[in-house]
Parts: structure tokens; sequence; C-alpha cells
């Protein structure tokens, strides 16, 4: 896996995309899945209970998930 490298231009940038912020449909995470490099074990996930896309980055996350929304 490659370094990450956070400057203050990228936070402001992710900041003002929103990002961290929102309820329920309308929240934006802070970390989306194109934001790492990954080994192909992460997911984007919708979800009719949050009605929202999930950027999940394990195997364990997107099983909780499941667990979570289950009815």
């Amino acid at each position: 896996m490659g370094k990450h490298v956070w400057s203050e231009k990228k936070i402001e940038r992710m900041v003002k995309e929103g990002r961290g912020k929102g309820n329920g449909s309308e929240y934006r995470p802070w970390l989306e899945i194109t934001d790492l490099s990954s080994l192909g074990r992460s997911r984007r996930v919708w979800s009719a209970k949050t009605n929202r896309i999930h950027h999940l980055f394990s195997d364990v996350e997107y099983h909780i998930l499941l667990i979570s929304t289950q009815k």
C-alpha cells in the first residue's frame, strides 16, 4: 500500500465538499473508498434503512452493516 499524504489543501477541499457532515440520507462520510488504496476488500453498499451509500473498508464493517440492517 502507498503512503497517503494529507495536505492542508486536501483537507480544506474535503471540508468544502461537506465531508463528515449531514444527517440521515444526506450524510457524507469523511472518508470514501476512493480516498485510500485497497487490496480489493472495500465496498460501496446502498442501505434501504439509511437510504444512502455506505463506504466500507473491510469485511468486518460489511458484516456489521448486514447484521445491523436486518429487519
